[in-house]
């Protein structure tokens, strides 16, 4: 019983990483798409668009750790109560 509550809940983690890393990929893919249209028009200086990128994947390398780091505790979770059992 406990062990069908381990996998669901990992389950749920990842198809939850899943969808934030598509998520993510979608997103970094138009701001790059706007980052570079801007650029070329002139409209945005080149520190500008380092910065922004820099913050861009900073945040995605948060998130998309903060999913891992869910995951491998969920996996070690399971380890130790299948030791248990």
């Amino acid at each position: 019983m406990l062990s069908d509550s381990y996998n669901m809940e990992r389950l749920r983690q990842a198809k939850s990483s899943f969808n934030l890393a598509f998520a993510l990929i979608a997103s970094i893919s138009i701001i790059n798409l706007a980052t570079v249209l801007l650029f070329l028009s002139g409209n945005v200086s080149t520190a500008s668009v380092t910065t922004a990128g820099g913050i861009y994947g900073a945040i995605n390398v948060c998130c998309l750790k903060f999913c891992k780091d869910a995951n491998d505790r969920l996996d070690e979770t399971a380890k130790v109560s299948g030791d248990e059992a």
